[in-house]
């Protein structure tokens, strides 16, 4: 668990559990539905989704003339990419790393560096490709209560104990709607910011 902690905010992040952030604490208020790496990974905290952000239909990935089958994970669909439920790797600049995983068709890998600054909760996210191949990338914060936020995409979802606002690089289902073709040495990047009154 890395801890950063900033005048009155603490932000807990966890490599081990899909590189989320665990928690993010201001003033006396946790912000997120918590939870540990016991729980469903798709249910708390603020995870990076890539190499694809929310569902891909039916588990099939198009590309380049060629249909690639991806793990079922929220029938019928395959679901917000590859990352989160893997460990990430803290380099010494305390940026966070790791592959895409056995699942996905194309060699790369995902990075991602999250700071905390008095007033705001800064996140990057990048996707890189060893060979050409299509993404989007986003994060999944489950708000303990709701708050306001701006990117191109946002998905809305609405459960009984949170609210999710999602800043994704493209619609769900991405890939083939509005697919991003990541090249090697030019990432797919999304900054996300959190603020609030200092």
């Amino acid at each position: 668990m890395i801890v950063l902690t900033t005048g009155d905010a603490t932000a807990r992040l966890d490599p081990q559990a899909g590189g989320r952030l665990a928690s993010l604490v201001v003033g006396d208020a946790e912000r997120l539905v918590t939870g540990s790496k016991q729980d469903d990974p798709m249910v708390w905290g603020c995870y990076p989704m890539a190499p694809w952000a929310g569902r891909l239909r039916r588990g099939r990935l198009h590309f380049e003339g060629r249909t690639y089958p991806l793990p079922i994970d929220a029938e019928p669909h395959a679901i917000h990419g590859t990352v989160y439920r893997r460990a990430w790797v803290v380099d010494e600049e305390g940026s966070m790393a790791t592959g895409l995983g056995a699942d996905w068709p194309f060699a790369g890998h995902a990075r991602q560096r999250i700071t905390l600054e008095p007033g705001r909760l800064r996140c990057r996210l990048e996707v890189h490709a060893d060979t050409p191949m299509p993404a989007t990338i986003g994060y999944h914060p489950w708000f303990a209560a709701p708050v306001e936020l701006d990117v191109d995409h946002w998905v809305l979802y609405r459960p009984d104990h949170a609210v999710c606002v999602e800043p994704q690089t493209g619609p769900p289902d991405g890939p083939h709607l509005e697919p991003h073709v990541v090249e090697p040495g030019a990432p797919l990047v999304l900054s996300m910011d959190l603020s609030w009154p200092a």
